[in-house]
């Protein structure tokens, strides 16, 4: 038996469709339960590292409430506010810059200008980071058959495949499953739905029902003088 999906903002609901070739979701909204769809696709995922990209910088700056700015010689800066959850923006090309090398970008810790206006929501800043990090890939130390629920809807009017995100959010806030399930419930590919999710999990969007989440080691940005600057662009870190 299969179900159809029909997304109403922020409603889900299903109809149950006669069976169609072999394909068969039955139970697809069991948050714990492992289909056999979800077992025959147990492979090895490609995954990709925070720390390889500018995303990294960012979770620092978040966890240890730093306010830091993130720049490019070229272009392009990033300030964090991680006290208090904002950032501002002066980047042309934001896909680009999210999947520059760490190394690119000069990193020091700022004082925070209350005069700094234009501040949006840093769950917005990491959706977008992880997103473009991605390129199709899972974030470290998530997989496809972790089962997801959303605890929280994003900005989706600010950020990359609109419809998309919408969709799975409105999954997943009400029937948590699998990832691999989700794909295809919403006929949505496997390398679009590791974006998606790599994404909500590093904006802290969802929460885990399967596991225990593996909680990053993120270290504060030190206060660097000029010679230590030097020292790190020489090093490649």
């Amino acid at each position: 038996m299969q179900w159809r999906l029909s997304i109403d903002e922020p409603v889900v609901t299903m109809e149950r469709q006669p069976p169609q070739g072999t394909r068969d979701v039955e139970g697809a909204m069991n948050p714990v339960q492992r289909t056999d769809m979800d077992i025959g696709v147990r492979r090895e995922t490609p995954h990709f590292n925070p720390e390889d990209h500018v995303l990294h910088h960012i979770q620092r700056a978040v966890a240890n409430r730093q306010t830091v700015e993130v720049a490019l010689d070229d272009g392009g800066t990033l300030k964090v506010f991680g006290g208090e959850g904002t950032f501002t923006a002066d980047i042309d090309d934001m896909a680009t810059f999210c999947t520059l090398p760490a190394s690119y970008f000069r990193v020091k810790v700022v004082s925070a200008d209350d005069g700094d206006g234009g501040r949006h929501d840093v769950a917005e800043l990491l959706w977008q980071a992880a997103y473009h990090a991605s390129q199709g890939r899972l974030v470290k130390d998530c997989y496809h058959y972790d089962v997801v629920e959303f605890v929280r809807w994003p900005n989706v009017t600010r950020l990359p495949a609109a419809d998309q995100a919408i969709r799975l959010a409105a999954l997943l806030s009400r029937h948590p499953t699998s990832i691999i399930l989700a794909s295809h419930v919403l006929d949505i590919a496997a390398p679009d739905i590791y974006r998606l999710y790599s994404a909500a999990h590093c904006a802290g969007l969802t929460r885990l029902l399967n596991r225990e989440p593996e909680a990053p080691v993120l270290r504060p940005h030190a206060k660097r003088n000029v010679f230590s600057l030097i020292l790190q662009r020489l090093a490649g870190r």
